[in-house]
């Protein structure tokens, strides 16, 4: 059930918003971190591996 933020598109304000590197979900020093695919983004192939995170 999405909150009022959310459904008129302002889920950067919504309360049960979680931030990767915030309580509850600390940290991503790891290897590899699974998230939601919604999260996901796609990367043009004619973009190095390198610089896609940025």
């Amino acid at each position: 059930m999405k909150c009022q933020a959310c459904i008129s598109g302002r889920e950067n304000i919504c309360s049960k918003r979680q931030i990767i590197s915030m309580a509850p979900r600390e940290g991503t020093f790891a290897e590899m971190v699974s998230v939601p695919e919604v999260n996901l983004v796609n990367v043009p192939l004619d973009v190095p591996l390198e610089k896609a995170p940025f």
